[in-house]
């Protein structure tokens, strides 16, 4: 009888390390901002990462937009003012949605062309969801000339549930490899004043 507990034990033991070392192994590393990683000779930085706010009502923001405050709220007496959707603002997020930039540097280190595209990047929250690049960012499909460096915009637009305390990585493919970026955006919605 003991003789099968250890065994049982012993086999639990290596089939917990098994799993272990098949995570390790098949989980990319997870890259800082501001870190550069290289795959072959293309190499990647992420620069800044930010998430651009939208307030889709209307607000105030100090003392000085008093005089304009006082003539939006007689504006709103009368109905003339608004809040403005997104489909009446081209390029705009959706309402319940933020822009997440981020400012990435790509360098070719060889010495012969490479392409880049915006499919070569994703976004992955902790989650398990994922976004592709808005075609509104500034990385287009494009070929790098040897020792060219490319400092560029890759944006997406994130479920507010999303851009609040779950952790996003810009993921970037080349060839097989896949590196997980950290994004260390947050969101502030208080307005200086």
């Amino acid at each position: 009888m003991i003789q099968i507990m250890v065994g049982m034990a012993l086999a639990s033991a290596i089939l917990g390390a098994s799993v272990f070392a098949w995570m390790l192994a098949t989980t990319e590393p997870v890259v800082e901002s501001g870190v550069t990683r290289s795959v072959d000779d293309l190499s990647v930085t992420v620069l800044d990462s930010t998430f651009l706010v939208h307030d889709h009502e209307a607000h105030e923001h100090g003392d000085e937009e008093e005089a304009d405050s006082a003539a939006i709220a007689e504006a709103t007496e009368q109905a003339q003012v608004f809040p403005m959707p997104a489909t009446m603002m081209p390029g705009m997020p959706e309402e319940g949605t933020n822009r997440l930039q981020l400012e990435v540097m790509v360098e070719n280190a060889g010495l012969t062309a490479t392409d880049i595209s915006p499919s070569n990047f994703y976004l992955l929250s902790e989650a398990g969801t994922s976004w592709t690049p808005l075609m509104g960012g500034t990385l287009r499909d494009d070929t790098l000339e040897p020792h060219q460096i490319l400092s560029t915009i890759v944006a997406f637009d994130v479920p507010e549930l999303e851009s609040e305390d779950v952790a996003i990585y810009l993921v970037w493919r080349r060839n097989d490899e896949e590196t997980r970026f950290a994004v260390d955006a947050h969101l502030n919605h208080d307005h200086e004043e």
